[in-house]
């Protein structure tokens, strides 16, 4: 869960949203590959592999993105199996598409977020921030008006949406270089 401080809006991390699957006998493997939310997990960690680094929670940034630009995830269905298999075979509706008014270069740097293969993605989160700066210097300043959007009582949720993504993921980002 991602919260605003109030009055800063100063983006705060409150949890990692682990969860498990509730089954009346899960097998040693479901119960190794069920921890996290399924619509936010990377194709890695959804396929049960044990290596998992900072790229997998580079995904996860992606996905919370695509969903607070579109309001919706890339992937979800009716159970675990259903949504992982979907993070880890089948291809999501491009941010652009789904999300014309996303800024073309935003929209390009959440798709690196999104790529299936972990080496096709940003490999650290220093890469993901100074992508963010750069769209912001690449789009004369966008970010920071929509983050004055928000304080004004005309704010649009497109406004709202894209300085509250940009902002939680370039708080996120600086906060944990490592990831």
């Amino acid at each position: 869960n991602i919260l605003l401080e109030q009055g800063s809006d100063r983006p705060l991390l409150t949890d990692f949203g682990v969860a498990l699957i509730c089954s009346a006998d899960p097998s040693p493997d479901e119960v190794r590959r069920a921890f996290g939310t399924p619509q936010y997990m990377s194709p890695e960690q959804a396929a049960g592999e044990v290596d998992l680094d900072g790229r997998s929670d580079l995904y996860s940034l992606g996905v919370l993105a695509y969903a607070m630009l579109t309001g919706d995830v890339p992937f979800d269905g009716p159970s675990f199996g259903a949504i992982a298999a979907q993070h880890i075979a089948a291809p999501h509706v491009p941010l652009a598409e789904a999300a014309p008014h996303v800024p073309r270069d935003l929209a390009e740097v959440v798709e690196w977020c999104l790529e299936k293969e972990r080496t096709a993605r940003w490999q650290t989160a220093r890469e993901l921030h100074e992508a963010l700066q750069a769209c912001e210097k690449g789009t004369h300043g966008w970010l920071r008006r929509s983050a004055a959007a928000l304080r004004g009582l005309g704010r649009t949720r497109t406004a709202a949406a894209l300085a509250i993504v940009a902002t939680s993921l370039k708080h996120v980002v600086a906060r944990w270089p490592g990831i």
